[in-house]
């Protein structure tokens, strides 16, 4: 085993190095070898643009890079770089279609996300709108909204805190203690309680209003 590490050793010493890489050296090969890529594509470019085009096919220019031409299928539309080897197919590849359906699905979702946004927009509006018409709990009012003008908010008349929701209980007044406050949220509830009361019992009169009497009754 020591006697072929030594004969490897030795025969490592005595190669050559390579010579050093000159990196002005490899530009130009790298330069060289572009250019006559470049050469050989335009060359393609121009013997393509002389050759009659399968069945099907069409030249126009590219869309991502002006100056340039494509092959466009006549019946589906499709795009390639490539000049077409056979005549095109009157069927939409499958890497089509899936697109297609892909944006069918987006556009779909686009629609469904705008009807949902517009039904919620107009069940927000009914309900400012029968809000206006409601009386506020005490302590608050009506005042416009500073980021959003031309829409009402709702202001505690104590403290100057606003809220864009109708509020559902009397504002606390700083000056009153706990005991007054709790009197006042009841009295407020019992108020409450009282005008539902009221506005079923005229609803329930309005409906006999116009329900027809029995027999023998006017």
């Amino acid at each position: 085993m020591a006697d072929r590490d030594t004969e490897l050793k030795s025969l490592s010493e005595g190669r050559t190095k390579a010579p050093t890489a000159d990196p002005a050296e490899i530009k130009r090969r790298n330069q060289e070898a572009l250019a006559k890529r470049k050469a050989k594509l335009a060359q393609m470019k121009a013997d393509e643009a002389t050759r009659p085009l399968p069945e099907g096919w069409r030249r126009v220019e590219s869309r991502s890079r002006p100056g340039e031409f494509v092959y466009e299928n006549v019946h589906t539309e499709e795009r390639q770089a490539w000049f077409p080897t056979e005549a095109a197919k009157e069927e939409a590849t499958a890497q089509l279609v899936a697109q297609s359906a892909d944006k069918d699905k987006k556009e779909a979702l686009k629609q469904k996300n705008l009807a949902a946004l517009a039904k919620r927009k107009a069940k927000l509006e009914s309900q400012k709108a029968a809000e206006a018409s409601l009386e506020l709990p005490d302590g608050w009012k009506r005042t416009e909204s500073r980021s959003r003008p031309g829409q009402t908010v709702y202001e505690n008349i104590y403290t100057g805190e606003r809220q864009a929701w109708f509020p559902d209980a009397a504002a606390a007044d700083p000056s009153m203690s706990a005991d007054e406050a709790r009197k006042k949220a009841l009295m407020e509830k019992n108020k409450k309680a009282l005008e539902a009361r009221k506005a079923k019992l005229a609803a329930a009169k309005a409906d006999e209003a116009t329900k027809p009497l029995p027999a023998g009754w006017k």
